[in-house]
């Protein structure tokens, strides 16, 4: 069995979350392994999903993902809210490759859950 094969697949987060609408649900602190605080993690659920996965009968919506933000000036945001991850990574893990952990370099607002958008 050929090892260490996952090192040389690529995930597209910027295209993987091209469709999608994201809603911020939850923010807290995210530290380093000597307990200095480095950013933020935000607890984003998939809203809304139009990606095209080649069967209608597929989507993601609904999916949460905890997304590591590290950017110390990240202010406190008004939550809950609609928000795009600005230079997404993304990584595949798992047994079945089914997970994913995301991380930005920061986070902005694109609109309220009143539906205004903020631009």
């Amino acid at each position: 069995m050929t090892k260490k094969l996952s090192l040389f697949t690529e995930f597209n987060a910027q295209k993987f979350l091209a469709e999608k609408q994201l809603m911020a649900l939850n923010q807290d602190v995210l530290f380093d392994e000597h307990d200095k605080h480095i950013g933020s993690i935000i607890t984003v659920v998939v809203f809304d999903d139009n990606t095209n996965y080649g069967d209608e009968s597929i989507t993601n919506a609904g999916d949460s993902y905890k997304v590591k933000v590290e950017n110390k000036d990240l202010p406190s945001l008004e939550l809950p809210a609609f928000v795009e991850l600005v230079a997404p990574k993304g990584k595949v893990w798992g047994e079945y490759r089914n997970n994913l952990s995301l991380s930005a370099k920061n986070i902005k607002v694109v609109g309220k859950i009143n539906g205004s958008q903020s631009n």
